[in-house]
């Protein structure tokens, strides 16, 4: 009698329990499109973009010291941080940090890093955080992107290098 009534109960359950697993389904693959994508603001490339432009702008400065996460195998050149900043590239620097040798030289070292005006660069050999400061002089013409394990020593290695 209601024996049918009951198993189009139980087959409505299974379409709804099975529509479910195939939306997770869907869920899991497009999180792991997305995650492959790099919609991080706060990576170590954007945010020394973001800081440059601002420092550009104003003409005379020093930012405040930004803890970072530089991802193995990543690159950064002065070129893919000017971004829209009215700098050219011989006149930014990369520095690492008067106490932080360790982050930046040495055969196990997780960055390494090339200072040379306007063809500097960056180069994760393994993940790792550490603060970034940016500062510079536009009467001077120089701007340095300094990177330290702590943020005072970033902060003394830009303003030593480009604003003394």
């Amino acid at each position: 009698m209601n024996f049918g009534k009951t198993r189009a109960q139980a087959f409505d359950t299974m379409m709804l329990v099975i529509s479910v697993l195939v939306a997770m389904a869907i869920l899991a693959v497009l999180m792991n499109v997305l995650n492959s994508l790099n919609f991080n603001p706060n990576s170590a490339k954007e945010i020394m973009k973001t800081e440059l432009k601002s420092i550009v702008t104003s003409g005379y400065g020093t930012s405040s010291p930004k803890q970072v996460e530089f991802k193995k195998d990543e690159y950064i050149d002065v070129k893919s941080v000017l971004g829209d900043a009215a700098v050219s590239e011989s006149e930014v620097q990369f520095k690492c940090g008067s106490q932080s040798t360790e982050l930046c030289s040495g055969s196990d070292a997780p960055l390494n890093l090339e200072d040379a005006p306007g063809t500097g660069s960056i180069t994760v050999n393994k993940n790792t955080k550490a603060y970034v400061v940016v500062c510079g002089d536009d009467s001077k013409g120089k701007y340095c992107i300094s990177v330290g394990r702590q943020g005072s020593d970033a902060r003394s290695t830009c303003t030593e290098t480009c604003l003394r």
